[in-house]
């Protein structure tokens, strides 16, 4: 994977995961349960807690492989978030990122990336994007649906539509939230796109969700967990090429 190709599935991850969580910031009518939800998810944060999510990801393309079928990627995540680290693992990729450092490991390549961490701006927060984000989105929903549930993990699925300009835009005909309004925790997210986009459906299923992890330390740089004693890496590292595209 060369620098540009992890830039785009980096970006992918994000843009997929602000997709998974827009409309959880509006009150009106049953998307007020969804916001319910991610409250206690945005309090954690505000609240320097560290959470953790372990979720898979299905993406359905709109292209076909080698035997003429549909294409459909699944990977199983883990994150680790606090206010100044971030730590996703995967089978394909580990992202560990602080206020310094930024580091991209691809097990099967044997290769690290090494970049300087973006400094943060106001507004450049996670939650600052995503408020302008569902503002606008939930200004241009069209019609919104919800089903109670008995005896799953979830108690209610809803569902919303957008209109024809905000659905053009972000290429994205529908939304659908599962939700425990009971212990106030999101169960999967589906989203819809429209003909002619790369996807045609991408799966959220949230597997395990703690808003107060204890089992990480999350004030360890992230670059003492790469390098062990100045620039020799760690055992689980030895062997792998660096990719050093710091600003010098």
């Amino acid at each position: 994977m060369n620098r540009l190709t992890y830039r785009k599935y980096n970006s992918l991850l994000l843009i997929a995961f602000l997709l998974s969580l827009t409309g959880m910031r509006t009150d009106t009518n049953y998307l007020g349960n969804v916001k319910k939800v991610f409250d206690v998810m945005n309090d954690a944060v505000v609240n320097d807690k560290v959470c953790y999510l372990k979720y898979a990801i299905t993406t359905n393309l709109n292209s076909k492989d080698a035997k003429g079928n549909l294409i459909v990627n699944t990977g199983t995540f883990e994150m680790i978030t606090s206010k100044s680290q971030s730590r996703l693992y995967s089978k394909d990729m580990i992202i560990l990122k602080d206020q310094k450092n930024t580091f991209a490991i691809l097990p099967a390549r044997k290769v690290i990336y090494w970049s300087d961490a973006v400094p943060s701006k106001k507004g450049e927060h996670l939650y600052d994007q995503l408020s302008t984000l569902q503002d606008s989105i939930f200004k241009n929903v069209k019609k919104q649906e919800c089903i109670e549930v008995k005896d799953k993990e979830y108690t209610k699925i809803i569902n919303i539509d957008l209109n024809e300009k905000m659905s053009s835009f972000l290429g994205i005909k529908s939304a659908t939230y599962f939700i425990n309004d009971i212990t106030q925790r999101l169960s999967k997210v589906i989203v819809l796109y429209q003909p002619g986009n790369q996807y045609t459906r991408l799966e959220y299923d949230f597997k395990e969700t703690d808003l107060d992890y204890k089992k990480m330390n999350m004030n360890v740089p992230v670059r003492e967990l790469v390098f062990d004693n100045g620039q020799k890496f760690q055992v689980a590292y030895q062997g792998f090429q660096l990719k050093d595209n710091r600003k010098k």
